[in-house]
């Protein structure tokens, strides 16, 4: 029985089986983990998976409520490839570091600064990176194609080139229009309940609900949640006031006038067209600005492209690994 397609994806089939006997103990064999200083001092898990005679090095910065175990496939797949791979906790997730006076049990998610997330991954490129293998290339999805977007346009050639998978150019406000929610969110910040829970949102309650979730496939969907389920640094489901207003705000950063011509490296965008946590408008605008962009779109996936379908994971890792190479 085949447990993987050529490229490294896992077969949905035995999905869970193959991810914790022959994935997550491969990964084990080879990564290392230590908690490095971000761009304030406070440390910030980083993990990294050297590759034999590389052909260079993926540096991944996950989504929203994410954190490096929940790539194990994609990780996998790359290092399949060739690649060295480097990816960290964001602050505020997983095992890196949380600001005092926020809920993390309950699974409460903040950010004071938007870019405290860039900035700390100025810092890792400039030290746990730093020595590893050229040439460089760039993997971001949602929240990280965010940070990704506003990191080019800063450091426009510290890659060779750079894939944002349904990148938060812009994002989706659960139904309430942008404005509103801006002025909702701000208001409670500047009463001092920026570090809380935003109101529509009931916090980490247990298992997670697959038909309302981001993944595409029950599989990939279902392996990730036990593991979430069972570790409490992994409980990350809800946004504060101040990372929403955080969040709105970067729309106008990103696609300010002159900004995104920056950057001149080639730039592949990954959109999913069941997407419900970032708009696709904004991201189009983003993709037509960029010099050297081009936009891959995924008929019938949702958000997380890279949890969809075998069908759709293999296209995208297949995409992926082809424009890098390219």
């Amino acid at each position: 029985m085949a447990e993987f397609y050529p490229d490294g994806i896992v077969h949905e089939e035995h999905y869970a089986q193959t991810m914790n006997q022959t994935v997550v103990p491969a990964l084990k064999e080879i990564r290392r983990d230590r908690m490095v200083p971000g761009k304030d001092g406070n440390e910030l898990f980083v993990s990294v998976f050297p590759a034999e005679d590389p052909k260079g090095t993926v540096i991944i910065h996950h989504g929203f409520t994410e954190n490096v175990e929940k790539f194990s496939e994609v990780i996998f797949a790359l290092h399949k490839a060739g690649y060295t791979v480097g990816m960290h906790d964001a602050r505020g997730h997983g095992r890196s570091y949380r600001e005092p006076g926020v809920d993390s049990a309950s699974g409460d998610t903040h950010i004071g600064r938007f870019d405290d997330y860039v900035e700390d991954l100025e810092t890792l490129m400039k030290t746990a990176y730093k020595d590893l293998p050229y040439p460089r290339y760039l993997l971001c999805h949602s929240m990280g194609g965010a940070v990704g977007a506003l990191y080019l346009e800063k450091h426009p050639e510290d890659f060779k080139c750079a894939v944002l998978s349904s990148p938060m150019i812009a994002p989706y406000t659960n139904g309430v229009p942008t404005p509103a929610a801006l002025a909702i969110c701000s208001i409670m910040t500047n009463v001092g309940r920026g570090k809380h829970r935003i109101m529509m949102s009931p916090g980490y309650t247990g298992h997670e609900n697959f038909a309302t979730s981001c993944a595409s496939s029950k599989a990939r969907f279902d392996w990730f949640d036990e593991m979430k389920f069972d570790e409490k640094l992994f409980h990350n489901s809800s946004p504060t006031y101040q990372w929403t207003v955080e969040s709105i705000h970067v729309t106008n950063r990103i696609l300010k006038p002159g900004e995104v011509e920056k950057i001149r490296i080639p730039v592949l965008v990954m959109q999913a067209s069941e997407d419900h946590s970032v708009l696709s408008g904004p991201m189009d605008r983003f993709v037509q600005r960029l010099p050297k962009g081009r936009k891959e779109r995924f008929e019938g996936t949702r958000h997380e492209i890279f949890r969809g379908t075998d069908k759709d994971v293999c296209h995208w890792m297949d995409e992926i690994l082809t424009f890098y190479a390219s």
